[in-house]
Parts: structure tokens; C-alpha cells; sequence
């Protein structure tokens, strides 16, 4: 039987190519929760993480080409949560989600270059993990990048391009997924109003994850003002 508040969550605006129920997108979530705690499994922990990944489907299902930012201070989940759900969002193609700790970028794009840019651009589903402690800049053969900037406007530029987005995607959501335990005032002094006032908040629904509840307002404007 499904949850009275189930509903479908397509991977397209066009058709039908790719649908899951909520309740079936949730089950998901938590046999990939109980594979990745093991055998000792809290299971008051797993209930306030498939609370918080419920919240998350639900907005998916609302909006499916939504930023998704999880906030709230470290140990309470945020990580686990995304991971999870990224295992099972993916576009109709069966692309590979990419789920990276932040901290790591700055080696693949120094390594890389453009390329590694270029991929967190396009990939269908892009987890970030741990925004924020990551350093400023990559070098690359010299030349200093600065790849959040990049990346994140490269992904917010697309959702805003309708002919590009159906182009390339043909009507597939880029899914973004953050979790970072800095506050909004952090966020916005490090990365500066352009990037995260007019460009990530704009398009994103903030969940705070908290050691037992999490905090939810039907406006995301509402929201924000609370963080």
C-alpha cells in the first residue's frame, strides 16, 4: 500500500520515459542506508534519516529539476542521506551519479583540468558533499581555476536555458544535491551574493537537519530567512 502522500517523480517533463513512486524511491533509500551502516544499525538514527530523505523525495516530486541543500551542523546524517539518494537518481539512460566529497575537487580539477569541470557540469546528478572545505582554487598546469564558481553557475545557467535543457538532456532534470554544515551567512560571505543569493538560492529548497527533527516551511524564502 502506498503512502497517502506518495506520488511520482518523473525524469521528465515530456513523457513518461523514467517514473518512480515516492514510496518506492524511499525503500530504495533505505536498503541502501542499512547496506552502508552494516549490521549495527541505530534504528531511531535510520528513522530521523528516512524522515529527512522522505522530505527531499517529496520536494523531487514537487519540482524535479530543484537544487536540494542539506544543512546542519556535522554527525547528524546530512551525508548519508545524499548518498543514498543519489544511488537511485538517475536519468533514463542509466547515467552514473557522481556523489564527491568537496574537499577532493580540487585535486580532480588540478589533475584535470576543464574536464573534470566540464563532467560536474553535464552529469545528470551531481551530490556535492561537505560544501565549503574545499580550498579556494585549483591549479592546473599553472593556471588557477576557480571551479566552484564554474560549476555551480554551469549548472544553474543550464536549468535556466529551456532550449539548451532539452537539447542536451531532452527534458532529463539535472538533479544538484549539498549538504554542508556552514550557515547561510557563511555561505554567502564565501562564495559572495551573485553566486549564492541570486543564483543557488533561487533555485534551491534548504532542508536543516538537526540531531532529532528537521525544520521545513512550505515557502523556501521562508526558509532561508531562518537559517
Amino acid at each position: 500500500m502506498m503512502h497517502p502522500d506518495a506520488r511520482l517523480i518523473c525524469g521528465s517533463e515530456v513523457g513518461d520515459a523514467w517514473s518512480i513512486s515516492t514510496d518506492v524511491a524511499l525503500g530504495l533509500t533505505e536498503s541502501y542506508m542499512r547496506a552502508k551502516l552494516g549490521a549495527r544499525v541505530d534504528e531511531g538514527f535510520l528513522s530521523d534519516q528516512l524522515d529527512y530523505a522522505w522530505q527531499i523525495i517529496s520536494v523531487m516530486a514537487e519540482k524535479p529539476d530543484a537544487w536540494i541543500i542539506l544543512m546542519g551542523p556535522k554527525g547528524v546524517g546530512k551525508s548519508l542521506v545524499a548518498w543514498a539518494i543519489s544511488r537511485w537518481v538517475h536519468s533514463p539512460r542509466n547515467e552514473r551519479h557522481t556523489f564527491v566529497p568537496w574537499y577532493e575537487m580540487s585535486g580532480r580539477v588540478s589533475l584535470l583540468g576543464y574536464d573534470a569541470v566540464r563532467r560536474m557540469i553535464n552529469n545528470p546528478v551531481l551530490t556535492i558533499d561537505d560544501l565549503g572545505m574545499e580550498p579556494r582554487w585549483a591549479n592546473h598546469m599553472g593556471n588557477r581555476i576557480d571551479f566552484v564558481q564554474i560549476i555551480l553557475s554551469g549548472r544553474y545557467d543550464y536549468a535556466h536555458d529551456r532550449v539548451l535543457f532539452y537539447k542536451l538532456q531532452e527534458g532529463i532534470p539535472r538533479r544538484t544535491i549539498i549538504t554542508t554544515h556552514l550557515t547561510r551567512e557563511a555561505l554567502q560571505e564565501k562564495y559572495g551574493d551573485h553566486l549564492w543569493i541570486q543564483r543557488v538560492e533561487e533555485v534551491s529548497v534548504p532542508i536543516l537537519i538537526q540531531s532529532s527533527h528537521s525544520i521545513r516551511a512550505q515557502n523556501k524564502s521562508e526558509l532561508w530567512e531562518k537559517l
